[in-house]
């Protein structure tokens, strides 16, 4: 999934390429005098792209989320819990995930939203231009590697 964000949210929106090893080329297509060449996706690009979107909290989609039983759980491997290696809620201290939900609520309370939220407004559906524009909108946070000095 991030891939293919990648190769649409790229400025070069022509696909996605480690940039450690040169394009290659597709077989079956032909070079035409109107196309572009593949542009290249460096690792740079690819974290802002990540930065832009991932979050620390990710709330999960796991029978028992949100009941009164996996909340006071201590999850420590319990033999007779059901709950003692499910999880319904991760945290981090930096933002590593990227959420498949725009806001997910469990029956407890605890409520996320993501931050695909912003980018979509109140809008169902986006263009590939207009969720470049929007994406590139949002302040890339450093996500990954050491925290900057």
């Amino acid at each position: 999934m991030l891939a293919l964000l990648l190769a649409c949210t790229s400025s070069l929106a022509d696909g996605f390429t480690p940039s450690r090893t040169p394009p290659r080329r597709i077989l079956g297509r032909r070079a035409t005098a109107t196309a572009a060449p593949p542009a290249v996706v460096t690792e740079v690009t690819a974290a802002q792209v990540f930065g832009r979107l991932a979050d620390k909290k990710l709330l999960l989609d796991v029978p028992g989320a949100g009941t009164p039983e996996m909340k006071d759980c201590c999850h420590g491997g319990c033999d007779n819990c059901d709950y003692s290696r499910v999880f319904d809620e991760m945290n981090a201290g930096k933002a590593k995930w990227v959420a498949c939900y725009v806001e997910r609520e469990h029956s407890d309370g605890r409520r996320h939203e993501s931050p695909v939220r912003d980018l979509f407004g109140g809008d169902e559906r986006l263009g590939v231009a207009e969720f470049v524009a929007r994406l590139g909108e949002v302040d890339p946070r450093p996500a990954m590697g050491a925290r900057p000095a």
